[in-house]
């Protein structure tokens, strides 16, 4: 059982993209598909506003991205930065 990571746990770590070593933040919010009840990613807030008013701006982070949950941060491999917005635009949740 030593694979299992509650949102507490995972809110706590910070978010680094290995491609340019920025700091996205903490995670906000987990996304999961409703049909699958599978994650499909992570948010991170946008630059500006606090974590809990969600903004047009949120980066919503794709399960697949993640490369490494550590003890301290989640390493991503984020070439373009995406917005919440913009990959449920065009990737609708099925």
């Amino acid at each position: 059982m030593g694979h299992e990571l509650s949102f507490c746990e995972l809110r706590s770590k910070q978010v680094v993209n290995v491609i340019d070593g920025k700091v996205l933040g903490r995670i906000v919010d987990v996304v999961f598909s409703r049909q699958s009840a599978r994650v499909l990613g992570f948010v991170v807030p946008g630059d500006t506003g606090f974590a809990f008013f969600k903004k047009k701006g949120d980066m919503f982070i794709p399960f697949e991205k993640i490369c490494k949950i550590g003890v301290d941060v989640v390493l991503v491999e984020l070439k373009p930065m995406h917005t919440m917005h913009e990959i449920l635009e065009h990737n609708p949740p099925k």
